[in-house]
């Protein structure tokens, strides 16, 4: 998709449709490459062909490669990085399909996210906290535009996938005592 950064790391696919949503994270080992950062890229032919690279979110501002989903022509991008002056879960979105994005939003200080998962309008994100060992997650049934804590005592988890009517995830048991 593109040979801009010195090193790309952990790239995420999302389709929809014929097009196909990739960000990776570019990494500048050697300083002045042209794109480092959350990287973004789409193709609107089943993948045959990709649009030139673009950077969502600069490796001054975003401090881990990115998590991705989409849902029709809404795309959703999440990191920990800086946004609105501070630091913790920030929020990207698209709503024409990649061609353009709204400024990051910081959605909550002091964590990073660990999974996004989308279905319609519904959109969820698994985050965990800077300074503990706590997980939550936050929603939004308005795809992005308003969000909620829905817990803030979820276990960590590995994957997560969203219906219509249910979230669905799963996670490694921790072992030892539980009370």
């Amino acid at each position: 998709l593109s040979f801009d950064s010195v090193l790309s790391v952990s790239p995420h696919l999302a389709p929809s449709g014929s097009t196909i949503h990739a960000i990776w994270f570019g990494l500048d080992t050697i300083g002045g490459a042209a794109h480092a950062g959350i990287e973004y890229a789409r193709s609107t032919d089943g993948g045959g062909t990709f649009s030139p690279a673009v950077t969502l979110a600069p490796a001054s501002e975003a401090f881990n490669p990115g998590l991705l989903s989409c849902s029709g022509d809404m795309v959703f991008v999440t990191y920990a990085g800086i946004a609105d002056g501070g630091f913790g879960t920030v929020f990207l979105l698209s709503t024409n399909g990649g061609a353009s994005w709204a400024a990051p939003r910081l959605l909550r200080p002091s964590s990073f996210p660990r999974l996004i998962a989308s279905y319609g309008n519904d959109l969820y994100v698994h985050f965990g906290e800077q300074r503990t060992t706590a997980s939550g997650v936050l929603g939004s049934s308005d795809a992005g535009v308003t969000w909620e804590v829905r817990s803030t005592n979820a276990p960590p988890l590995t994957d997560m996938q969203v219906t219509a009517t249910l979230i669905h995830a799963v996670g490694e048991y921790d072992l030892g005592l539980h009370h």
